[in-house]
């Protein structure tokens, strides 16, 4: 056989058929074969010849079929020992051909063994013994051919494509020890029974499996070129803290798998669990490559997710980190209950979380549209950066804290109950709609809100602040105090239990006349707005504490309770529109300088309507516009500046 290597053309033999080496087989005395030794440089083919020799010493390369038989000449037809192989720290020993159904015949200990274009077979099964390899393996046996090489592999495995490139084979290698895979090897399949250490990308054009634990020494991508290939691990651990994993096909497992490397890019559009019960745990960063759905029984992220992709979680999930800070998923989507120990998730449209979500952490869900499809509950605060949508069963069993609406609030033709304190954010005109809406807990609107809920109810205080704005098409229902600095518009009224306190807000209505204000606390209320803006109510009612109009105010209808012991004091300008009979049995006091103006009734169109307070004191200033009066005790005003005027019809 004639070898070309640096321009240096040597000759080596090739056998051409059985060879029986004996120091002189029919006439010596001693009875001792020869040892048949290849030297460092040289190599021997034995091509698909078996021999028999007492002895091999391979120093060199020895090139097999791997369908030979070598014997000891010692036992015709008994196969040579390791005993007496001995392949040097040097050696090479090369299989090209079928070994299918025997034993690989050169012995169990190798230094370099390479399974090369041809070579086809398996070591594993009984009867057979494993080879071990305490230098590097080869593989590049050509494609399809199927290769399964049982043994412990001390060295790296590199499997590679020939020149002019053949991908290898199905290879299976199967190991108790670490099996070490080099950088860019390609199969045509891979099976890995034993611990794999990765050094680089591996590729193959259909399946790889992984029947043991990976270690990435470098960083790895894994990648099938078929359609239908895929990437198979049977559970474990994926390590390598400083090394970037990337899979690049569809994923399949088949038990527990936690993923601990650096980082995890999904380049795949499904990495599914298919075991019941079993879970993904990704402890390094998650980058999004494409649109991806993760399926398992738990998918836990202990770190960052980044990727302008759609992410769907077809399982219960388990955010630690942030999603999104830098790029944003475009859609994320749970099916199963979320657990969120982050203080950010976002993503650029949407987030739906289809069953119950458990805050851990103060957490703030930022897309245009949230969705939940259950009930929201942890001792946490919520803030919603965008449009909510809500269900029935939104709500919770362990009230949040604080929960920050600063978009839309969508619950239509559904009964919501909100079990926090609420604020709703500045910002854009935003909408509440429900069938009823119930919010148990404190209420903030620092923005501009329409509810168009049906019943709503506040548990809780209701704050409406400066620069505010509140329209309600239905009656609301506070039970505990209101402050208003904003604008309000109530069609239908506002039901108020605790004290009430209006500074330099509005109550207006453009459409219709303002609806009751219904006062049943026993606290002072106070209106104050400013000086250019007038009241339109139907009625007051409370059964204590002091009311208090402080500029003017103009009411469609106004009428205390029965049981009124309070005082109501109207500071300035005032117009009720209706007969009115004051019950208190306090004081109740009209303007307080001889400038000011009370009419009862529409002096523009010339009607007045009555006024009565018997039950209590009556103190007047300034000029009384009436049909009829008829007080009790009344005084008249005191000091200098002190005067009154009374013009009936």
């Amino acid at each position: 056989e004639i070898i070309k290597t640096d321009g240096i053309t040597k000759f080596f033999p090739i056998l051409t058929n059985d060879l029986n080496i004996t120091e002189d087989y029919a006439h010596n005395s001693l009875g001792r074969e020869s040892t048949l030794t290849v030297d460092s440089d040289a190599q021997l083919n034995l091509d698909s010849y078996s021999i028999t020799v007492r002895e091999i010493k391979n120093n060199g390369r020895i090139i097999l079929k791997g369908s030979q038989s070598i014997y000891t000449s010692q036992q015709p037809d008994v196969f040579i020992s390791d005993n007496n192989i001995i392949n040097s720290t040097k050696s090479t020993v090369e299989y090209n051909g079928d070994f299918t159904n025997q034993h690989i015949p050169l012995g169990t200990k190798y230094n370099n063994i390479e399974f090369t274009s041809g070579a086809t077979g398996t070591n594993d099964g009984d009867g057979y013994t494993p080879i071990e390899v305490s230098g590097t393996t080869l593989i590049d046996n050509g494609a399809t051919l199927p290769l399964t090489i049982n043994g412990t592999f001390t060295g790296p495995v590199t499997i590679a494509d020939s020149a002019p490139a053949v991908t290898p084979g199905h290879i299976t290698l199967k190991s108790a020890s670490e099996i070490q895979i080099a950088a860019n090897a390609k199969a045509n399949s891979l099976i890995v029974n034993g611990p794999a250490n990765l050094y680089g990308n591996v590729e193959t054009t259909n399946s790889q499996t992984y029947n043991g634990s990976v270690k990435l020494s470098g960083d790895s991508e894994l990648t099938s070129t078929s359609g239908s290939g895929k990437l198979t691990f049977t559970g474990g651990q994926i390590t390598g803290t400083e090394q970037i994993l990337t899979l690049s096909s569809h994923v399949e497992i088949t038990g527990n798998l936690t993923i601990s490397t650096k980082e995890t890019k999904i380049n795949t559009a499904s990495i599914t669990t298919t075991s019941s019960g079993n879970s993904q745990t990704y402890e390094g960063a998650v980058t999004l490559l494409q649109d991806t759905k993760l399926t398992a029984v738990n998918v836990n992220f202990d770190a960052t997710i980044e990727g302008e992709k759609n992410l769907e979680i077809g399982g219960n999930a388990l955010f630690k980190k942030q999603v999104g800070a830098t790029y944003q998923p475009v859609k994320i989507s749970i099916s199963g209950t979320t657990k969120i120990e982050t203080d950010s998730i976002k993503a650029s449209t949407s987030q739906t979380y289809t069953n119950a979500v458990t805050l851990a952490a103060d957490t703030n869900l930022q897309a245009p549209d949230v969705t939940f499809l259950s009930k929201t509950d942890g001792k946490q605060a919520l803030t919603i950066t965008g449009n909510a949508h809500l269900s029935d069963s939104w709500g919770s069993e362990t009230s949040l804290t604080s929960t920050t609406f600063t978009g839309d609030l969508d619950a239509e033709g559904k009964t919501i109950s909100i079990t926090s304190e609420l604020a709703l954010t500045s910002g854009n005109s935003k909408e509440i709609k429900a069938d009823s809406i119930s919010f148990i807990g404190n209420f903030e609107n620092t923005g501009s809100i329409t509810n168009h809920s049906g019943a709503t109810s506040v548990t809780g205080n209701f704050a409406n602040k400066t620069g505010a704005s509140f329209v309600s098409d239905n009656l609301v229902k506070v039970s505990g105090s209101v402050t208003n600095e904003g604008t309000a518009t109530l069609t239908k009224g506002i039901e108020i239990a605790g004290d009430f306190t209006d500074s330099n807000g509005s109550w207006t209505s453009t459409t219709a006349p303002m609806g009751q204000i219904t006062l049943n606390g026993s606290g002072d209320q106070n209106f104050n707005p400013n000086t250019a803006t007038t009241y339109t109510m139907v009625g007051l009612e409370k059964t204590s504490g002091k009311t208090s109009f402080t500029d003017s105010v103009k009411i469609n209808q106004l009428t205390d309770a029965a049981a009124y012991t309070g005082d109501i004091l109207f500071v300035r300008n005032t117009n009720i529109l209706t007969d009115t009979s004051f019950n208190t049995t306090g004081t109740v006091t009209f303007a307080s300088e001889a400038s000011n103006i009370t009419t009862f009734g529409d002096s523009t169109a010339g009607t007045f309507k009555d006024i009565t307070h018997t039950a209590g004191n009556t103190v007047l200033f300034g000029t009384f516009k009436a049909s009829h009066l008829s007080f009790a005790n009344t005084d008249l005003g005191t000091g200098s500046a002190a005067e009154t005027t009374f013009i009936c019809d």
